[in-house]
């Protein structure tokens, strides 16, 4: 049990670096592309989603906590840049209103988490909601990716 708890040691510490490395390489890669903030909130998903079926599904706890250091790498990366890159595609005057709705989401999307999964647990287990967890990762990166590519630069230029 006691190794066992060490696992969120790396998942927090890591997330910490992700954290640093989101905000580091969102400003270096500003310069390139204004959408640089809102590609690396993809990157976060598409790196976290197969390391959260990968926590719940691994065969050893050193495969585990590998899973749980690249989670918090991704996580850290997504959440080091969420509401920033609102800020490119969101006027100035309605910027307090996005961040309070991205908040509503995310308690929202993480309170209906909790009771979905103990009420889930049951019948599809641990290893099935890390699992669909995942999947649900990977999807909303996937329409990320497919929202910058066709909406980024029309919303970035009417804002600014």
């Amino acid at each position: 049990m006691a190794e066992a708890g060490t696992a969120t040691v790396y998942l927090q510490t890591v997330t910490l670096l992700g954290l640093l490395l989101g905000g580091v390489s969102a400003d270096k890669l500003y310069g390139r592309t204004k959408a640089a903030r809102s590609w690396l909130v993809c990157l976060g998903l598409f790196l976290a989603a197969p390391c959260m079926h990968l926590i719940a599904n691994a065969e050893s706890l050193s495969f585990t906590k590998l899973a749980a250091v690249r989670l918090g790498i991704g996580s850290g990366v997504f959440m080091a840049n969420i509401v920033v890159s609102a800020f490119e595609v969101v006027p100035s005057d309605t910027r307090a209103s996005a961040v309070g709705g991205l908040n509503l989401i995310g308690a929202f999307v993480s309170g209906f988490a909790a009771l979905l999964g103990g009420m889930s647990k049951g019948t599809l287990g641990i290893h099935g909601l890390m699992t669909y967890g995942a999947v649900a990762c990977l999807g909303a990166a996937v329409l990320l990716a497919m929202g910058i590519r066709i909406y980024f630069q029309k919303d970035c230029d009417r804002v600014h």
